[in-house]
C-alpha cells in the first residue's frame, strides 16, 4: 500500500468495515464461533456425574488437549512460528470441537459431565494461547460473533434484513431442488465476503480472501 498508488486505508475507513483484531487474524471468527459452541453445549449438561472415560469422545478430547499444549510451546520456542499452529494444530482440535458440540447440540450423544469437563479444558486451553497471542478479547464470546458478522455486513453492502432474504430465497430454491439459482445466490455471496454455511438453520459467516474453506 501507498499513496501514490492511492491504495491506502485509513485506520478509520478500516475500522469501520472490520473488527480491530480482525484486520490481524481472519480465522478469528471459526475460533470463537467454537468457543461459543462449547458455551452452549456445556450448559446442557446435567450436573450430575456419569463417569465414561472409556468413552471414545472423552479419550479424544484428552489427547487434543495434550497435543494442543505440546505443540504451542514448541512452535513458540521455534521463532515464534505461530502461523503453522494456527493453521495446524488449533484448527484439528476447533474441528474436533465442532463435531463434539455440534452432537451435543443436536442431541446424538448422552450427557455426560466427563465429556463437559473435557471441553471446558479444551475451551480454557484455547483461551489461554489466544491471551499469549493478543488474540482474546474481553467481550463474550457472541458479542464478539456479532460484531464479526456486523462487519462483513458492511464490507458487503448489505443489511442483516436483506442477507435475510437472500438465504430465504435460496433454501427456497434448494427445496425446489433448483439447484442453478441456489448455487448462483451461494456464490454471489460468496464474492462478498458472506459464506453460506448448510446447516439447516440459514446460518452464515464472514468470509476473507484468505480463507480457503468454502
Amino acid at each position: 500500500m501507498s499513496k501514490s498508488r492511492k491504495n491506502c486505508v485509513s485506520i478509520c475507513k478500516l475500522l469501520q468495515v472490520s473488527v480491530l483484531l480482525a484486520v490481524r487474524d481472519c480465522v478469528r471468527f471459526p475460533i470463537y464461533k467454537a468457543l461459543h459452541d462449547v458455551e452452549r453445549a456445556t450448559l446442557l449438561f446435567p450436573q450430575v456425574e456419569n463417569v465414561s472415560e472409556n468413552d471414545n469422545a472423552v479419550s479424544k478430547g484428552q489427547k487434543f488437549l495434550k497435543e494442543l499444549k505440546f505443540d504451542f510451546e514448541v512452535k513458540m520456542a521455534d521463532d515464534l512460528h505461530v502461523g503453522d499452529f494456527l493453521t495446524s494444530t488449533l484448527q484439528k482440535t476447533l474441528r474436533f470441537i465442532n463435531s463434539v458440540t455440534s452432537d451435543i447440540l443436536k442431541k446424538k450423544v448422552q450427557h455426560q459431565l466427563s465429556l463437559s469437563q473435557s471441553l471446558v479444558a479444551l475451551e480454557t486451553e484455547v483461551k489461554g494461547v489466544l491471551k499469549v497471542l493478543g488474540l482474546m478479547s474481553s467481550s463474550p464470546y457472541a458479542m464478539v460473533l456479532k460484531e464479526l458478522k456486523d462487519k462483513a455486513l458492511v464490507r458487503a453492502g448489505l443489511t442483516d434484513a436483506e442477507l435475510q432474504l437472500l438465504l430465504e430465497k435460496r433454501s427456497e430454491a434448494r427445496e425446489k431442488k433448483d439447484y442453478h439459482e441456489s448455487d448462483k445466490i451461494r456464490d454471489d455471496l460468496k464474492m462478498k465476503g458472506i459464506a453460506v454455511m448448510d446447516d439447516g438453520q440459514q446460518d452464515w459467516r464472514p468470509r476473507f480472501k484468505e480463507d480457503n474453506v468454502n
